[in-house]
């Protein structure tokens, strides 16, 4: 039932939440793994890119951080 690991993507220029998923125990994939095109105004289609970055964790590693973060 449990998947052998966890991937998460997290936005390039968003520091937070890639320094919150190095404390959570999450490695990164130091290549960006996609690139989203964004349309900031429907009515002048402006539009702008995001890189994001991959972040994974193995089964055995969540379930380390995680015990030793309840105990």
């Amino acid at each position: 039932m449990f998947p052998e690991q966890l991937v998460s993507t997290v936005r390039v220029e968003n520091e937070c939440s890639r320094k919150m998923m190095l404390a959570c125990g999450f490695q990164e994939n130091q290549e960006p793994v996609a690139e989203f095109i964004l349309l900031i105004d429907d009515k002048t289609s402006t539009a702008s890119s995001v890189e994001a970055s991959e972040f994974v964790i193995s089964k055995q590693d969540y379930i380390k951080k995680t015990q030793n973060t309840i105990l």
